[in-house]
């Protein structure tokens, strides 16, 4: 969906020597940022290099990580033609792999070309949802000035990405204090929160081990924004920072290559029930998107900010009626079986004290997941991974029920494509994936 912006981009870049850095190699979003600069991007290994920097027990094993994954994405039918196909595994060859993880940003200067690097694509953090405060911290908040501080005073360095999280914005009482029936939407722009004043705040929470985030690794990644915006002024380094929304599934190739967080939506539609208002809005975009809207404002010649949104926005996100009717249409062509919502249709409101109901209808409840679940519901259509399930469904609820809208106008003066609306693409993620016990544990 996004070819062509790419297209536009890389032909840009190849007008002079460039030397990419991406941070984060074997995950998701910067897997498939790779592969899209690779795809697009010419003479990978002369007049332009790519340096990625990777988990991994050694060199060698690092390399196979991120190999694996690159060829993951090219073998799905749909994501590249011959021959990019072919410019990708040339460029994979050409590219440098390097050990290395960001809870260690000082030592990463003796591996890594820091003089040479023109751009840097940093992805690189702890994600896990269960991380205690101090695991998030190392990699989220304590690595990154180390990190960013190798290349202060460097002389071709012309950009510095660094990818944030929009829910960085928090929230206090998360999963408890829900939005009044009335407001389906509570719209924030970049400037609206992780201000450069909240700073000394933040500092004196993580010292204390507390804040007011579901989860530390929205709090940790925050913090850590911060921290380096903080350091960048001091050093002048060109820092820019990007905040995705929930990033569910390709509008290409669905979820043939990451379930992750779409396999929510299929459990709560085969449950035929969710935990907020049906038409709370949901600001869904897509990994390829962001992977376009990253590499974009990684190149652009000039940017007008330096926090942008790379979200849906108030034209294209969506709510959950949308996505479940989107669902529910397309099961007959899914090859998910276990998808299939088996309830009555259209979807209507429930009273608060149907909960135990059996086979009620599609139903929503303005009660948090702690006080208001089909437990019975959920032992009946997943008797082997119900407690599974439902730890997984906990996770990802609250950043749902705060109905949270990104303003995304700056990503748009920018030039950048509008995201498509997930109801959109929903029916590819339904196509290519995996069962429902497979893509959840990979997440937990």
């Amino acid at each position: 969906m996004y070819s062509q912006a790419l297209k536009v981009l890389t032909q840009r870049v190849a007008t002079k020597s460039s030397h990419v850095l991406i941070t984060g190699g074997t995950g998701t979003i910067a897997s498939l940022i790779l592969t899209d600069l690779l795809k697009f991007l010419p003479s990978v290994g002369s007049d332009h290099k790519v340096t990625v920097l990777a988990r991994g027990r050694d060199e060698g094993h690092a390399r196979e990580r991120v190999e694996g994954l690159v060829q993951e994405i090219i073998d799905i039918p749909g994501y590249c033609n011959r021959s990019e196909y072919e410019a990708v595994k040339r460029g994979m060859s050409a590219a440098n792999v390097v050990v290395g993880d960001l809870e260690h940003g000082r030592e990463l200067g003796a591996v890594l070309p820091v003089a040479d690097i023109t751009h840097v694509i940093s992805c690189g953090s702890n994600t896990s949802m269960k991380a205690p405060l101090e695991v998030s911290r190392k990699a989220n908040v304590d690595g990154l000035p180390d990190f960013v501080s190798l290349f202060a005073g460097s002389t071709k360095l012309e950009r510095f990405v660094h990818m944030g999280t929009a829910y960085s914005a928090g929230g206090t009482n998360w999963g408890q204090d829900l939005p009044s029936p009335d407001r389906t939407r509570t719209v924030l722009d970049e400037d609206d929160y992780m201000r450069d004043d909240d700073l000394p705040e933040l500092e004196k929470a993580l010292a204390l081990g507390q804040n007011d985030h579901y989860h530390n690794y929205t709090f940790t990644k925050g913090l850590g924004e911060l921290r380096m915006r903080k350091l960048a002024r001091e050093t002048d380094i060109p820092l820019v920072i990007v905040r995705p929304s929930i990033v569910v599934g390709h509008t290409g190739i669905g979820c043939g290559f990451s379930g992750s967080i779409f396999f929510t939506f299929r459990i709560l539609h085969r449950l035929g029930h969710c935990n907020w208002p049906l038409d709370y809005s949901l600001d869904v975009t897509s990994c390829d998107y962001i992977s376009a809207a990253t590499l974009g404002l990684a190149f652009k010649d000039q940017l007008a900010h330096s926090l942008y949104h790379l979200t849906a926005g108030e034209t294209s996100c969506t709510n959950w009626r949308e996505i479940a009717e989107k669902m529910h249409r397309h099961n007959s062509n899914s090859i998910l079986e276990d998808d299939a919502y088996k309830g009555e249709w259209p979807l209507r409101l429930a009273p608060e004290d149907e909960d135990t109901t059996p086979c009620a209808p599609y139903t929503e409840t303005r009660l948090p997941f702690g006080k208001c679940f089909r437990r019975k519901r959920l032992l009946e259509s997943f008797p082997e991974n119900a407690g599974l399930f439902s730890y997984a469904i906990r996770q990802y609820e609250p950043y749902i029920q705060t109905a949270y809208v990104f303003n995304n106008r700056r990503s748009l003066d920018e030039g950048l494509p509008q995201s498509i609306p997930l109801p959109n693409y929903v029916h590819e993620c339904l196509r290519y994936g995996e069962p429902l016990t497979v893509q959840v544990k990979e997440d937990f």
